[in-house]
């Protein structure tokens, strides 16, 4: 077994933990569900297919198959990167239209987005054999990365692109709240909320992210930098199920079958201010 597959593969797992807590939680209680927490769903079935190859990988160690475990990795990671963007985007749009037939609508362009991209980029990257073992990293993804152009094309590039659009969609969100003139604490709470999710995914990524930038003009990293960084991204999965699935209206949802007492949920969610029923907003700042 490669010693990177052995040192992700306990993060990996967190992440199935974590992203089958989302889809169980949205499974089990129908009043939760929204064209939001719908969203947050298809983010952790992703997250859950990326666990699922990097743990496979630690069990089928066989190099032949490197190329396609390669691609199967490759793939849900960019899927993931889709996922974030579309619920940030929802977000944003969901402030001025509360109209659920309006989201509900946009849910198919996410789709397309979120699932063709990704499979385009794979199928791409396939077609010219780019996929395959990585000699310094010893393991299994773009081959010769810091040295083939369309690693930094096909995954550098969306995943500071990535970066780029959250900073974005989380500042303007901000900045419409205060314009409409919404409470200071719920600001507040929004503000407070878009810092954590920008530092869980830049925890993810930045060790991949920093190594990829800083090559080209420093020349290669270390190889323990690297194996640090191959701990940090899968725990992806179970990061988002924190940042996504666990806000007030989950919480309360278990206070309430567990515990048979009501759970507390942010007041400005009973006031109105984040409608359960069609604010995207409820999902992950409530």
């Amino acid at each position: 077994m490669l010693l990177i597959n052995k040192l992700r593969t306990p993060s990996s797992v967190l992440s199935l933990l974590g992203s089958a807590f989302i889809i169980a939680t949205y499974t089990a209680f129908k009043d939760i569900r929204s064209p939001a927490s719908k969203l947050v769903l298809w983010l952790s079935v992703a997250d859950l297919i990326l666990a699922v190859s990097v743990v496979v990988q630690s069990l089928i160690a066989e190099i032949e198959f490197c190329a396609w475990f390669a691609a199967w990795e490759y793939c849900f990671c960019i899927s993931t990167y889709c996922w974030v963007c579309c619920i940030a985007h929802n977000m944003l749009l969901s402030l001025h239209s509360q109209n659920i037939a309006q989201q509900q609508a946009r849910e198919k362009w996410y789709h397309l987005f979120s699932w063709g991209t990704p499979f385009a980029f794979t199928a791409f990257l396939l077609a010219r054999d780019e996929f395959g073992m990585v000699a310094a990293w010893k393991t299994c993804w773009i081959k010769n990365a810091w040295e083939n152009p369309w690693y930094y094309i096909f995954y550098y590039v969306p995943l500071s692109l990535t970066y780029v659009f959250l900073v974005a969609c989380f500042t303007v969100l901000v900045r419409r709240l205060k314009k409409m003139g919404a409470p200071v604490d719920l600001v507040a709470l929004v503000k407070r909320s878009a810092i954590f999710y920008l530092f869980v995914f830049m925890f993810c990524w930045v060790n991949i992210w920093t190594s990829t930038t800083f090559v080209p003009i420093f020349g290669a990293f270390p190889l323990w930098f690297v194996e640090v960084g191959s701990t940090m991204y899968p725990l992806q999965g179970f990061l988002d199920s924190i940042v996504y699935g666990l806000n007030g209206r989950v919480r309360a949802k278990y206070a309430e079958a567990f515990c048979g007492r009501k759970g507390r949920v942010h007041p400005d969610e009973k006031q109105g201010l984040i409608n359960a029923q069609s604010s995207s907003l409820h999902t992950v700042v409530a």
